[in-house]
């Protein structure tokens, strides 16, 4: 058998290359002919071609469907976010703490199917939640523009 190391390396460039399959945008002659100038065994490049279409199909419908939900197109199978209400409380003393002062947020979310939810937070915990969105967001559209644009 193979070890961990092997496997390992193994699988990364299968991925790595049936990523670079999929954002090529070749049809499967001309992605064949690459593949074959890669030195790819002949047996390995039909099941490579066909894994590289059924993810560019994937990626299509899954792009599809979310311009769609972004067009709202789709509201009617995912609730939205039909209001919110906030507060921000500073508890000043407690039965068991003379002095408190600590803040938390309860926030109130009405979704578009009458779902209510209610939830609490310390303004610490939030504060971290919005600076992790903010970095994941930053992050994303820094990815987004360094990848190239996949074919439509």
């Amino acid at each position: 058998g193979l070890e961990q190391e092997q496997v390992s390396t193994l699988f990364t460039g299968l991925h790595w290359l049936l990523r670079a399959c999929m954002r090529s945008g070749l049809k499967a002659k001309p992605l064949a002919a690459e593949l074959d100038e890669l030195r790819v065994h002949a047996p390995f490049v039909s099941p490579i071609i066909a894994s590289a279409e059924s993810g560019r199909a994937a990626l299509r419908e899954t792009s599809s469907s979310s311009r769609a939900l972004g067009r709202g197109e789709l509201a009617g199978c995912l609730p939205t976010m039909r209001s919110i209400h906030w507060r921000l409380d500073v508890p000043i003393s407690t039965e068991l703490l003379p002095k408190v002062l600590r803040p938390h947020l309860t926030l109130y979310l009405v979704l578009s199917d009458g779902t209510e939810i209610a939830f609490h937070v310390s303004k610490q915990r939030f504060d971290e939640l919005r600076y992790t969105a903010a970095r994941l967001l930053a992050s994303m559209q820094e990815m987004q523009a360094r990848l190239p644009p996949l074919p439509t």
